[in-house]
């Protein structure tokens, strides 16, 4: 199998990561050289203090930028939107800082105009992409806030178009014959749309704080007032223009106020993996191989629990001398929850077969034991087996669960399909359609969850059913041990360093008994 495409040394998510890495080092680097060489060339004091200021902000920024990929790579938490603000922040800094540093070069006259047509073409954008960062996830929930969004995304496209046209009439702003940069008569007007958006966000804040906890409010109240009062102290003050430096201030005070409460979450959500992985693997038969003395077949399993433990189990046992229960299953939930409904699942289809039921009249039974109780949503695919070990009869059922896979001794491993009937735990008095087969000396049997075919790579590619195929049939003779861990090494081949988002849990038997082999 060919996994040369997925080991890329640099695929497309990261060299947009290095991308942006390196046009934030390279603002930071260009203002500071500009700096240095205008140092001495007779700048006003409170234009190199605004300087200054943009440059200490811009440097918060990239370290805040930082900060948020590592947060995002440890937890997959992403605050997309806020990231977006933290972008354009960074460019009103750069051309805030460019634009008086070039201020009054007549040559240049055309670069500092573009430098505060992009700078004041900021202010509507950041505006607009915090009132997405600060309602994202209750917009869905009410038509009203769908259709303001509309209003506040038409807004921002009609400021940015008055930024353009005021290129070629400076209503707004100018350069004169000499580079210098000067306000005009309807500059204030340029800030009507930024402050409305801004209001109009707080009032939704305020309205639906009972989403929010109460630093959070403080944070995003703090984000909205902090800019409006200084820019509004700060209007008349020509060379004075630091409202993207307390922008960045406030946002360095959002990652705060957000890290400590991800923070808690993150250390509640460990606690959780920790008590559903010891859960999980307390349950499962964990010696192989688990009946040496049995010369009649050889059975070997696996669970790789994922970040997010999810509920896979699986089993085998003997209920008489010759008999023999393999059971592989797969909780529909994740955490704390999905552990405990997996091991009652283990437990009451253990005792039912343990009884004397058939898998069909087991299933049945257990399904509505888990109804009578159930107070969450989760279900349970099951494929479950009772194969005799002295002539490699079967009977097996499956109830929602992937397709089983054969390996006729001498042949290759194919994918044995056929109408499943439903998981359990769905619906009530649901009846379970059994499947007879025979097993031969030399087959082999293997069943799994669907964690392993859907495990997916850094572009969001799926293994695969036809890859996991191809990793059994790389060596199909082999022994049920080396069986699994070929599969996991290609599994662990082609997702590299991708997350892993669900559990992977494989059993594999391998028969050696005497009799004629048949059809699953």
């Amino acid at each position: 199998m060919n996994n040369a495409p997925r080991v890329s040394l640099i695929n497309s998510r990261t060299s947009r990561i290095i991308l942006a890495n390196i046009i934030h080092v390279a603002l930071i680097v260009s203002c500071a050289l500009v700096l240095y060489l205008r140092a001495n060339s007779g700048i006003p004091d409170e234009q190199m203090l605004n300087v200054a200021i943009d440059l200490s902000g811009m440097v918060t920024g990239y370290v805040l930028f930082m900060c948020n990929l590592i947060d995002a790579r440890k937890s997959g938490v992403t605050y997309k939107y806020y990231m977006y603000v933290l972008n354009v922040v960074m460019a009103g800094l750069y051309t805030d800082a460019m634009g008086w540093l070039l201020n009054g070069i007549a040559s240049l006259s055309g670069i500092i105009m573009l430098a505060g047509t992009i700078n004041s073409s900021c202010v509507p954008i950041c505006a607009c992409f915090f009132w997405l960062f600060a309602t994202d996830g209750i917009r869905q929930k009410h038509r009203s806030l769908q259709i303001l969004d509309k209003f506040i995304q038409a807004g921002m496209l009609l400021a940015l178009i008055l930024r353009f046209l005021n290129l070629f009439m400076g209503f707004y702003f100018m350069v004169d014959a000499t580079g210098t940069y000067i306000r005009g008569p309807l500059y204030i007007v340029s800030l009507v749309y930024a402050y409305a958006a801004m209001i109009v966000t707080l009032t939704v804040i305020t309205k639906e704080r009972k989403v929010l906890k109460t630093y959070q409010i403080v944070a995003m109240y703090t984000y909205v007032l902090a800019p409006l009062i200084v820019g509004l102290i700060t209007l008349m003050a020509y060379g004075l223009s630091v409202v993207f430096g307390v922008i960045m201030a406030t946002m360095l005070l959002m990652y705060c106020v957000f890290n400590v409460d991800q923070s808690r979450e993150r250390a509640v959500a460990e606690r959780d993996l920790e008590t559903a992985t010891a859960i999980q693997k307390g349950v499962l038969p964990r010696e192989f191989p688990p009946y040496p003395d049995r010369e009649e077949f050889d059975l070997y399993a696996t669970m790789d629990p994922a970040r997010e433990v999810g509920g896979d189990f699986y089993d085998f046992f003997f209920i008489d001398k010759n008999r023999l229960v393999l059971t592989i299953a797969d909780v529909s939930g994740k955490g704390v929850a999905a552990a405990l409904v997996m091991m009652i699942t283990k437990a009451l289809l253990k005792n039912r077969m343990l009884d004397g039921d058939s898998p069909a009249e087991a299933l049945y039974n257990v399904n509505n034991q888990l109804l009578e109780s159930r107070d969450s949503e989760m279900f349970v695919t099951v494929w479950m087996a009772v194969i005799d070990v002295s002539t490699g009869e079967g009977i097996a059922v499956n109830a929602g669960h992937e397709h089983p896979i054969l390996r006729r001794a001498g042949a290759k491993y194919e994918y044995i399909r056929y109408k499943h009937s439903i998981a359990i735990a769905a619906m009530e008095d649901m009846q379970f359609s059994e499947h007879a087969f025979q097993m031969g000396p030399g087959d082999s049997l293997f069943v799994y969850t669907d964690g392993a075919p859907e495990a997916i790579d850094s572009e969001m590619e799926m293994f695969g059913e036809d890859r996991l195929l191809e990793a059994l049939n790389l060596q199909p003779d082999a022994q049920p041990q080396e069986t699994l861990r070929s599969v996991t090494g290609a599994i662990e081949d082609f997702v590299v360093e991708a997350e892993q988002f669900d559990d992977i849990t494989m059993l594999c038997f391998k028969y050696y008994g005497p009799a004629d082999g048949q059809d699953i």
